[in-house]
């Protein structure tokens, strides 16, 4: 019996329950272990996503003037993504050890599930279904909207081949509705035209929100995505040249699923006077997949596995030494630019939406001591590069997946543990800072005025602590 409620069902909860979107990595400088392709054409908070998504549910992808898939086909390609999986993917132990399922374990009791979809449409949302089982914000079937998104980001780089070789399958093509490359796109104008507009268009200003809370200490820089459309990097800029001299600084990520590694280390070297590092360790199953991936990325040079032990890491996973072929170490060193760096203390807000590129920014904010970390657990997985994509032979519907285990600095895997803030703060949002918990608790921790004199009225004017609003658009 098909369950497709059921999947509905379980996928608005899985979501609700992570605090993840559809999983976002994004763009660095460096085309190695950086995250690259961002997975999400919209950084939506999670609630209001999770909710529109349950209500307007969009198909993997469709095509109708294909012949149905018969049964063998459907299990073939079932097989394929298994396979892939068991010799590629790192959290089998993780997702055992927090959510009690054994995927793997799983293999014939997915394939009757398999066996009992109808149509082409119903096999594509069992699929599904099937990877919301690893409980991975980057492992899922890529659907329409996100197809042509990640094709256009796939194009920008020839470190992408791979990724746009299993784009550009004939089945794929067929599946996705691009046999011709000027066809029509669902947003209208061609695929190119959509691929230089609407998803790599640079949208200047929409993304920010800078407010200064009192003036000459304390001033406050939201950033809601590192989506790579925006550019917001010169108003960042501006803003931060103006506080530079301030006590305290506010960057507030909460809400933010992640985009691109380089938004968040394009403003950091404005903020530092010296140069700033973290090391991280990657870990990897060895599987033959992955191969053309890592090379097109120039990431040929692994350790053995037997090799860690010698790291002295105090909290490996249990199966770190026994799942996995290899590891590299990566290392990330900013340097300050153009700047004499800020002298005062960042304080970083956190909750458990911050995924991906903006877990990775979270983590390296905190290994390198550049920012305190104020507000809940985070959302992890933002350690290594963006997931790889998969073409099934017969379908033609592309799935993605998370390739590297990244460990913390202790060695602990991120996708796990996460990264737990310096202090602890109830991580809801309001609309006026003075409300917000999270904030509170940064004024309480900076010694600031504020906690005092919020809302001051003097002769029906708001005093000078009192919020001044500057918003970018």
């Amino acid at each position: 019996m098909y369950r497709k409620k059921s999947i509905l069902a379980a996928a608005l909860a899985f979501l609700l329950s992570a605090g993840l979107l559809a999983g976002c990595s994004g763009e660095s400088s460096s085309p190695a272990n950086a995250n690259v392709a961002s997975a999400s054409p919209s950084q939506v908070p999670l609630d209001e996503k999770a909710v529109t998504a349950a209500a307007n549910p969009e198909p993997p992808a469709g095509n109708e003037k294909s012949a149905p898939l018969t049964e063998k086909q459907k299990l073939q390609d079932f097989d394929y993504m298994y396979d892939v999986l068991k010799d590629n993917y790192p959290f089998f132990g993780v997702n055992k050890r927090l959510h009690g399922v054994d995927w793997l374990a799983n293999r014939e009791e997915y394939r009757h599930w398999i066996k009992d979809t109808a149509t082409d449409e119903e096999f594509a949302e069992e699929l599904e279904y099937i990877l919301l089982k690893l409980n991975n914000g980057h492992t899922q079937m890529v659907g329409l909207q996100d197809y042509s998104y990640m094709k256009g980001i796939y194009e920008t780089a020839s470190y992408f081949r791979p990724w746009l070789e299993q784009m550009q399958k004939p089945a794929v093509l067929q599946r996705y509705g691009q046999e011709n490359p000027r066809q029509q796109t669902h947003e209208g104008g061609t695929a190119s035209e959509a691929d230089s507009t609407n998803v790599l268009g640079k949208i200047s200003r929409v993304n920010i929100r800078t407010q200064i809370l009192e003036e000459g200490r304390t001033a406050y820089l939201g950033l809601p995505s590192f989506g790579m459309e925006y550019h917001d990097e010169p108003a960042i800029g501006e803003f931060l040249q103006k506080v530079k001299d301030y006590k305290t600084l506010i960057i507030d990520i909460r809400g933010n699923g992640g985009g691109s590694d380089a938004y968040w280390m394009d403003f950091v070297p404005m903020l530092i006077s010296k140069p700033i590092s973290s090391n991280n360790y990657l870990l990897y199953r060895g599987g033959d997949y992955a191969e053309p991936f890592l090379k097109s990325r120039g990431m040929t040079d692994f350790n053995p596995i037997s090799l860690l032990k010698r790291q002295h890491l105090p909290n490996l996973p249990a199966e770190a030494l026994t799942d996995f072929k290899n590891y590299q170490v990566e290392t990330l060193k900013l340097s300050p630019t153009n700047s004499g760096g800020f002298t005062g203390k960042i304080y970083l807000l956190v909750d458990h939406v911050v995924y991906s590129s903006a877990e990775k920014f979270a983590a390296f904010a905190k290994s390198t001591g550049f920012a305190t970390l104020v507000g809940e657990r985070t959302g992890g997985d933002g350690l290594g590069m963006d997931p790889l994509v998969v073409a099934l032979p017969n379908s033609g519907y592309v799935f993605r997946f998370s390739l590297q285990m990244g460990l913390n600095a202790d060695g602990s895997c991120n996708d796990e543990v996460k990264t737990v803030p310096d202090y602890a703060a109830d991580p809801v949002k309001t609309k006026y800072l003075m409300d917000d918990p999270t904030v509170k608790k940064v004024l309480e921790l900076a010694g600031s005025y504020l906690l005092k004199a919020d809302r001051c009225i003097v002769r029906g004017k708001p005093s000078k602590f009192h919020v001044q609003h500057f918003y970018r658009s």
